[in-house]
């Protein structure tokens, strides 16, 4: 799968926690209007539950016979009865007034047809009751003609729920039912903070005030927060310290009159400490109070942020490659061009005894397949350093960086290499072998281009990050003949050689498997040289590779 394809698969389709968000921002609108009419404002927000669960109808039925007809859908009626309105035959009326839930049929494989004249057979349909004064005074149904592509899930049966108690609330309102009302209300009022914390989203009720006056389960379970905790709280004392303005910003945008903010990315701190990406959809209401949506994006952006390391990555590898494999081949036909010459030479002078041409050509051969086994040898390595499958652990870099200075001062203690090493016990996560091998190319690399005139000196310092989540750094410098700082980068590159073999002997490849090494890990190793005055290399391990002690 290349990049492209895996950042749409990623951003393809919005999670149904997220629709169900958008639909109780867009409740929101309609929440406290009350310049419309009972019929106008029913037709809207069916329209809404309409769109969200993908039927084309929406009615709601009264089932007590009243004076004035409880009987609307997501067409705007004129007032009084209309004899063209949906009609319910009654066995499915009785039905949803006896089901304490929600009834939900997605095709023919979940249960019969709802009849609804003058239409006729409905494939697909949700129902539940309503309650204005009983235990059911009437239903809400959604309903259209064709099976349904999917069943109805979790959040679609709590939208229901939410839009009988909408449409029940807003008829005792309106239809001036307040003194029966009282209790109904009372009780409206408990059962509805039940179903609010039951919601299956992260909703956010704040007071005028800023503080939080409730939230949902779901919010309290993703943020491990204590409900008690929350309710009082200054919303805003749960952003970052690096977005607190930010969300002052938003506070003062919320505050005025019609205010609304719609999937403002943002981040929430959890009570451990974790910092979660979020993105933050919410409205002013009438009263003051806000009502907000929380949607946690956090493994998102992580997938994001792996597919964006990854490309560049790709891009890199790429570009390594193109350049690996025109210096590879270049470096290897030179050996084998000297072993046909020579070769052919060889035979000439076997045959005509000529010793000296017969001495030269062989050492010449000797030494181009010596240097043919080097280039192999070297490749390999590279691409062992390249693709080996990496298995990690935690290291702790003082022992390993003292083992690997002892081994070095026995292989080369007739230079009498002077290290000093100042390094913490510091924990990081990797792969040992594949470490061992980036420490031991950097620190033979300062003793290889050590200086002529100078017994070589190596320092190893290893910074532990001041501030969390700073990344740790390791500098090693030398006191050896260094190079021009424009060569910085390109040393990194496999088979780039600054100096002629005879001066210097290797491939170049030392260097280049330090810095495929590091970037395996998600390190990054720079380098910095002056002519004369030796070069300093500095790796850059991020926070989370570091393990607390």
């Amino acid at each position: 799968m290349d990049g492209q394809e895996c950042f749409y698969t990623i951003l393809r389709e919005a999670p149904a926690s997220a629709r169900f968000a958008r639909l109780f921002e867009r409740l929101l609108d309609q929440a406290d209007d009350a310049d419309i009419g009972l019929d106008q404002w029913c037709a809207i927000v069916l329209d809404l539950f309409c769109d969200y669960l993908g039927l084309e109808h929406g009615a709601v039925h009264d089932l007590r016979h009243r004076p004035e007809p409880f009987l609307l859908t997501n067409k705007i009626l004129p007032s009084g009865p209309d004899p063209a309105a949906p009609f319910l035959d009654r066995a499915f009326c009785e039905k949803v007034a006896a089901s304490p839930g929600v009834i939900a049929v997605s095709g023919p494989a979940d249960g019969p047809a709802l009849h609804v004249a003058p239409m006729g057979p409905c494939a697909a349909y949700i129902a539940t009751r309503i309650s204005l004064f009983a235990e059911t005074d009437g239903l809400v149904v959604f309903y259209d003609r064709d099976r349904r592509g999917r069943p109805f899930d979790n959040l679609e049966r709590t939208a229901m729920t939410i839009a009988g108690r909408m449409i029940a609330g807003r008829a005792r309102k309106q239809k001036g039912w307040d003194v029966d009302a009282r209790i109904a209300e009372q009780r409206s009022e408990i059962g509805y903070q039940s179903l609010f914390r039951a919601v299956p989203a992260m909703l956010v009720y704040r007071g005028p005030d800023g503080r939080i006056k409730d939230v949902t389960d779901l919010f309290v379970e993703r943020f491990d927060y204590e409900r008690a905790e929350l309710c009082g709280m200054p919303a805003i004392d749960l952003a970052p310290e690096s977005l607190k303005a930010r969300a002052d910003r938003l506070s003062k945008r919320l505050s005025q009159p019609g205010g609304a903010i719609a999937n403002e990315p943002f981040a929430i701190i959890a009570k451990g400490g974790e910092v979660v990406d979020v993105e933050v959809s919410a409205r002013r209401q009438s009263d003051g109070t806000v009502l907000g949506a929380v949607v946690d994006v956090s493994e998102r952006n992580r997938m994001r942020s792996e597919l964006e390391r990854r490309n560049r990555e790709l891009e890199r590898a790429n570009e390594s490659l193109k350049h690996f494999t025109s210096i590879a081949s270049h470096d290897i036909q030179e050996p084998l061009r000297k072993i046909r010459y020579f070769s052919d030479l060889l035979s000439q002078a076997v045959a005509n005894d000529n010793r000296a041409d017969i001495s030269y050509s062989l050492h010449v051969l000797t030494d181009a397949s010596q240097r043919a086994s080097l280039l192999v040898s070297d490749l390999l390595d590279f691409s062992r350093a390249s693709n080996k499958e990496l298995e990690s652990e935690t290291i702790d870099l003082h022992e390993l960086i003292d083992g690997v200075v002892s081994e070095l001062r026995r292989e080369h203690k007739e230079l009498r290499p002077q290290f000093t090493v100042d390094a913490p016990h510091l924990l990081v996560t990797g792969d040992r072998t594949a470490i061992i091998q980036l420490f031991r190319n950097l620190l033979g690399n300062a003793l290889k281009y050590r200086h002529p005139e100078r017994t070589p000196e190596v320092g190893i310092v290893v910074h532990a990050a001041a501030d969390q989540g700073q990344p740790a750094e390791i500098r090693i410098a030398d006191n050896g003949i260094g190079f021009e700082a424009e060569y910085a980068e390109m040393i990194l590159k496999p088979f780039t050689r600054l100096h002629r073999r005879a001066q210097y002997p290797g491939s170049g490849v030392g260097l280049a498997i330090c810095d495929v090494v590091a970037r395996r890990h998600n390190w990054t190793l720079r380098a910095e040289g002056r002519p004369g005055d030796g070069a300093v290399f500095t790796i850059s391990v991020p926070a989370y590779a570091v393990v607390a002690e």
